[in-house]
């Protein structure tokens, strides 16, 4: 990147993604998974994301998959299981966004940070 720049971006701030649904779609693809670590992965994936970008002024090469699918491999499904649930939940973000769930989950909060801290082991996206 030669320029600066500034992303603005209401998702994990104003509106989050629907934690519930997205850990009912994990466990329809075999992989029981609590609405509380969707919601933490996802800060994890944008604490990464900002500091790839920060780090290597480029975006990040695995990136090349919907949000979704990362999302669901950072919470634990394998690649295959984690890319149909991405394309069921891309599915239904087409029908109802699910970027409207206005409330974090009770006991979570973005700015508190989480037990297992800031990245996610099983985060495999190569720098």
């Amino acid at each position: 990147m030669e320029k600066p720049y500034l992303l603005l971006d209401a998702g994990g701030t104003f509106v989050f993604i629907d934690q519930e649904y997205m850990a009912a779609v994990a466990e329809a693809h075999g992989f029981p998974v609590a609405a509380t670590r969707v919601y933490d992965e996802h800060y994890r994936l944008i604490h990464w994301f900002d500091t790839y970008v920060a780090r290597n002024r480029t975006w990040p090469p695995r990136l090349d998959r919907p949000y979704t699918q990362v999302l669901f491999e950072a919470v634990g499904l394998p690649e295959g299981s984690a890319a149909e649930a991405a394309r069921v939940a891309e599915a239904a973000h087409k029908e109802k966004n699910l970027w409207t769930f206005q409330t974090q989950l009770k006991g979570r909060s973005h700015l508190s940070g989480t037990a297992r801290g800031p990245l996610s082991p099983r985060l495999l996206l190569s720098e």
